[in-house]
């Protein structure tokens, strides 16, 4: 698939500003300007998710975890995940399966201290891939992520039965 060109910016006039000095007020300023960042920086939130592992097989219901890489104890405390909606699905232009309508999503912490996202359902999953959409709501912010769960077949039970080894009889 090609994308359209899109049409070259048109400046009108360019002004050319003049260049710092790099005298003592701009040096001030310039602290001032990186404090103030780093202030601000210092309040905002920090949730990601990691990797998801699947644990299920096509055919049973589905187990599977989203790693936390990072988050704070107050961001954990009150933090609700959920799947996405079918609404939510149609927004985001990602079809949305009937399977996912009865997973659970959980935060739990592990014994190590870190924190996973457990997905549950009852239903059983007879598709190879699911889109999922994953959403996060805590007290300071939101997130929306987008994962493709990948379904492996279901084991084979083996059918080979074991054979004794049998040493060939030599007669004098």
């Amino acid at each position: 698939m090609t994308r359209p060109e899109l049409p070259a910016a048109c400046v009108p006039h360019s002004r050319h500003l003049p260049a710092p000095s790099g005298g003592p007020l701009s040096l001030i300023g310039a602290a001032v300007a990186a404090v103030t960042l780093g202030l601000v920086s210092l309040d905002a939130s920090a949730l990601a998710l990691g990797q998801i592992n699947v644990q299920s097989s096509i055919g049973e219901p589905l187990r599977a975890e989203i790693n936390v890489t990072e988050i704070s104890p107050g961001e954990a405390d009150g933090m609700r995940v959920n799947i996405g909606s079918a609404e939510a699905y149609g927004a985001a232009g990602v079809a949305y399966n009937q399977s996912l309508a009865d997973v659970r999503a959980a935060l739990q912490r592990r014994p190590d201290g870190r924190y996973v996202i457990r997905l549950t359902s009852t239903r059983s999953f007879s598709d190879p891939f699911v889109d999922l959409l994953l959403e996060a709501n805590w007290g300071a912010g939101r997130i929306v992520r987008d994962y493709t769960l990948l379904l492996d077949p279901p084991a084979r039970p083996s059918t080979a039965t074991a054979i004794a080894p049998t040493l060939p009889q030599i007669s004098p």
